[in-house]
């Protein structure tokens, strides 16, 4: 307000009196309701204390609002009252403003409820103290038992509970409580009329949980006195708790004020003890208490009722503490509660009111309230994806509904993990590690890392440092927790969410191990170990045998490929149905055959468990893989080399039978990490990639573009790209299966030119990235390998590809790997006399001194290619490699190798160890001599079972 600073400052009281007091009255009486706010408004601006006459003045300007018919001006009367009481603090005011809010109602001259809700809201604004307070008890608790209309009675009820308090705490009191009033708050607890005894179980419940001292005797007799009606409402809401009259609020006030200060005292366990109801809440029977039954809180739509649910919630916790701990049900139930009044609760108060009570327990119980937290959210997510609203009219509705209460939800869980000062760094983690499936599912968290990294910082945790010292058993729970049944309530996904944020958080640590389980999940010897018989046992329906135990033993199913395959599918699915009919109509199998085919079906059960087992492993290891090109973790990207071979190798290999689908769409994926510079291109290297190695789970509205087409398309693009700049790691590893194919095949063309210029393009593109295979990321040992088959087979382009050898090995000499190495070594053993000089010049760069010695750079020395043996010559002497003694043994393997040049060289070789060895000579003949014999043998057919 623009004036509070001069109305503070330069009104006084006299201005007041004389000049603005006046006016305020007139105004009230033309607009109130426009007068009135205003009014509210300059005296929270003013300075002075009134005077007992001014403010009589001013309280009737407040009484006079409060009869009006219109709710404006009554709002603006009440806030009237609220800002003009604290500005006069005397006991004189305070008594005048009761006496005038009381004398209209004590006389039955109020113009209706609206007027005495007025008055009574009010009066929940007067201070309590000693003289006020009895008076004010003594004249409305008659009052509130002749009220009929429900909310003044909740207004009236409301406002004297601070005053009861007051009277009950204060010591020495010079007005106590009189004994009418708590006998008339015993009575009428009992009321036949619902609004009444609601109003007073409110009352009374409001004081007994307020703060009380039990161990002052007042306290205590008014607890003794209304004792017998908290038992006795506990005890009929118990027993009927759907249909009670006045609804279940009597004894969610009864357990709140039991089993809370009550039974803290200490004075009440007997009691306690012996009432069947509040032992019920913590018996873990099948059927629900009061307290935890959905079918009774769920019909609740009173914030009351809802606040009084949640206070006796808490004291039922805390007090049955350890029962809670024994019992996941309970856990489950308990959890259900707050879910609902989470998310269904009509008021925003009430919601704000369980985050702080689920924080109030997580301080002093943090593991069993979070176990309780994580148990209901785990039964909420397995009912099914709710609807977000609640007025959803058909299921239809509520399952086309979006989800848009996450925050509900994620609130919930990190106010679980609101620790007090204190708390053990063991239970932290305990409780934040075994929230990383809840905190990643979808109906928690929008952001699929967000909830959970939240968890860790408001434990005061650092992420980091919590992943690195539980990974163990975050990988336990995210990878064995889920099973294939929680995979339709989202429990999957949350696991593969959580990968990809415990990915983003210590890539160094998580990374390795995701690695060895996609080898583990995607091992193309277990995929390729499945026979067809296998996938027959797994396509047919469990309680089907496969293989017909009952006809001849030659007889079994086969699988057949090629363009027959449709009809002899047909084939055999007619004859068996002949089959299956014949035996319908047959007599019923007799014990002998009953057996065979019992004992047939327990091993087919096997082997389709395995089958499944293995298509489990490939789903998981595919959407781990989804999972971590989702997270954008850059580390990653390191590894799509490796992520994308183990792909093509087992679930888009033989694996594509049962993951077919899925392991496409991965692949595609794949691309995301790819640069950004491929644009739209991404997702053809890919499919360009699959078709060149002839996978057949490409969709086929992805194979109407002819394939050398496609191929060309891509290769040009890709090399106009790599010539303006190369590509990282991860978008050359990703093309490399289409380059490497492309190598491999000569061209994927009928075209003899077509095919050339592919193999051209391919080669002119991996030129452009041969500096950067310093980078261990790239592939470069397939690279090496398909280079030397085109040195090899394409004599046109081997010139090329020789100096793009050559330029890799210069790259890579750094750093190389054993096999990288022995790649280019065994690459000296090639028959053809270029091969083998171009992997001699890739080698002159590196470092061969870790090697004892090389028996192929020992052969090369001796090559019928002069330029050949200069070269393996030079290698051998930078490098001070010698002749072991024990050569032999080495060189003779390569006597009966397949290429000539090979044995030639070996001979050399032999007699070159012969001279530096001389002491070696006679055993040397002796074992040519006798290697010779074994070769020279006759071979003896051999036979198989046929």
């Amino acid at each position: 307000n623009a004036y509070s600073d001069f109305i503070r400052i330069f009104v006084s009281e006299e201005d007041l009196v004389e000049t603005l007091l006046p006016t305020m009255e007139k105004a009230s009486l033309r607009s109130p309701e426009i007068s009135l706010p205003v009014i509210s408004s300059f005296l929270s601006a003013y300075s002075q204390p009134p005077t007992l006459d001014v403010f009589r003045r001013i309280l009737s300007l407040a009484l006079s609002g409060a009869k009006s018919s219109n709710p404006l001006t009554r709002t603006g009367a009440i806030d009237l009252f609220k800002t003009l009481l604290p500005l006069n603090t005397s006991p004189e005011s305070a008594s005048l403003a009761m006496t005038e809010l009381l004398t209209l109602p004590k006389t039955g001259k109020t113009t209706g409820p609206d007027h005495r809700l007025a008055l009574y809201s009010m009066l929940a604004h007067i201070t309590p103290s000693q003289t006020v307070s009895a008076t004010l008890l003594q004249t409305t608790t008659p009052l509130l038992a002749k009220e009929t209309h429900e909310g003044v009675i909740t207004v009236l009820a409301g406002s004297l509970s601070t005053h009861l308090i007051h009277l009950l705490t204060t010591p020495d009191s010079a007005s106590p409580l009189a004994s009418e009033t708590t006998s008339l708050l015993a009575k009428e607890m009992g009321n036949l009329k619902p609004g009444i005894r609601r109003a007073f179980w409110v009352l009374a419940g409001s004081v007994l949980v307020g703060g009380l001292d039990f161990e002052e005797e007042r306290s205590l007799n008014f607890v003794k006195a209304l004792l017998p009606a908290l038992e006795a409402g506990l005890k009929n809401v118990a027993a009927n708790p759907v249909n009670s009259s006045a609804g279940p609020l009597e004894a969610y006030v009864a357990t709140a004020v039991l089993l809370g200060p009550l039974a803290k005292t200490g004075k009440f366990d007997d009691a306690i003890s012996k009432n069947a109801a509040l032992q019920s809440i913590a018996s873990g029977s099948t059927k629900p208490s009061f307290l935890l039954w959905d079918k009774v809180y769920q019909k609740l739509t009173d914030p009351v009722d809802e606040k009084w649910l949640l206070q006796a919630w808490e004291a039922s916790l805390i007090y049955s503490k350890t029962e809670f701990t024994k019992n996941e049900n309970l856990c489950s139930q308990s959890g259900l509660a707050l879910i609902h009044l989470s998310l269904e609760s009509s008021t925003p108060e009430v919601r704000r009111e369980v985050i702080s009570v689920v924080e109030r327990c997580a301080k002093q119980v943090p593991g069993l309230t979070n176990r309780v937290v994580r148990e209901g959210l785990t039964t909420f997510f397995a009912r099914g994806s709710p609807s977000s609203t609640s007025t959803a009219t058909s299921a239809e509705e509520a399952s086309a509904a979006p989800w848009n209460k996450h925050s509900r939800l994620s609130g919930l869980l990190l106010a679980a993990a609101s620790f007090a000062e204190g708390t053990e760094q063991k239970v932290k983690d305990d409780v934040i590690v075994k929230a990383v499936l809840v905190g990643h599912h979808h109906l928690i968290s929008k952001d699929p890392r967000q909830t959970w990294i939240d968890l860790c910082q408001r434990s005061n945790i650092d992420p980091h440092e919590l992943v690195t010292r539980n990974l163990d058993k975050l990988f336990q729970l995210i990878l064995n927790g889920p099973t294939a049944a929680d995979a339709k309530f989202g429990f999957a996904e949350a696991g593969y969410n959580a990968v990809g944020t415990l990915a983003f958080v210590a890539p160094e640590e998580v990374l390795p191990r995701l690695i060895d389980q996609l080898r583990s999940d995607m091992d193309q010897y277990v995929v390729n170990a499945l026979t067809e018989s296998d996938f027959g046992i797994w396509e047919t329906p469990e309680g089907t045998t496969y293989v017909d135990v009952l006809t001849s033993k030659g007889e079994t199913k086969t699988t057949i490929k090629g363009k027959d395959a449709e009809l002899a599918k047909w084939d055999e699915e007619t004859k068996r149905n002949i089959a299956s009919k014949k035996a319908a109509a047959s007599k019923s199998l007799t014990k002998q055959q009953q057996a065979l085919v019992d004992a047939q079906l327990k091993q087919e059960a096997k082997v389709r468990q395995h089958v499944v087992d293995v298509q489990a492993r490939l789903f998981r290891g595919l959407r781990i893989v989804r999972s971590l090109v989702r997270s954008g973790v850059e580390e990653f990207r390191n590894q799509l080399s490796l992520v994308a071979s183990l792909i093509l190798k087992a679930p888009l290999g033989r694996g594509s039978i049962l993951v077919g689908e899925e392991a496409f769409q991965t692949y595609l994926d794949l691309a995301l990490c790819t640069s950004e510079r491929l644009d739209t291109f991404r997702k053809w290297v890919g499919v360009a990639a699959l078709r060149s190695l002839t996978i057949e789970a490409v969709p086929e509205q992805l194979q109407s573009e002819p394939l050398n087409s496609l191929i060309i398309r891509v290769l040009l693009r890709l090399r106009t790209l790599s010539e303006q700049a190369p590509f990282d790691a991860a978008t050359f590893s990703y093309a490399y299966p289409l380059l490497g194919q492309v190598l491999l095949q000569g061209g994927i063309s009928e075209d003899e030119e077509e095919s050339l210029e592919q193999v051209a393009l391919a080669l002119s593109i991996i030129k452009f990235h041969s500096g950067e295979f310093s980078n261990t990321s790239f592939p470069r040992e397939l690279t090496i390998e398909k280079l030397l088959h085109v040195i090899k087979l394409q004599p046109k382009l081997s010139k090329e590809a020789s100096s793009t050898l050559v330029d890799i090995g210069e790259a890579i000499q750094p750093n190389a790997s054993q096999k990288e190495l022995s790649v280019l070594l065994q690459g000296t053993l090639a028959q053809e006399v270029y091969v083998r000089n171009s992997c001699l010049q890739t080698l002159q760069p590196f470092d061969l001194t870790d090697l004892d010695w090389s028996p192929e750079l020992m052969l090369s020395c001796h090559d019928e290619d002069e330029q050949n043996a200069r070269l393996a010559r030079h290698l051998w002497d930078d490098n001070g490699l010698d002749v072991p003694e024990q050569y032999l043994k080495t060189l003779l393997d390569y006597l009966d190798h397949k290429n000539a040049y090979v044995r030639s060289s070996t001979a050399a070789a032999i007699g070159e160890g012969a001279e530096h060895w001389p002491q070696t000579i006679s055993a040397v003949v002796r074992d040519l001599q006798e290697y010779y014999r074994e070769k020279a043998k006759i071979l003896a057919p051999e036979y198989d079972e046929y």
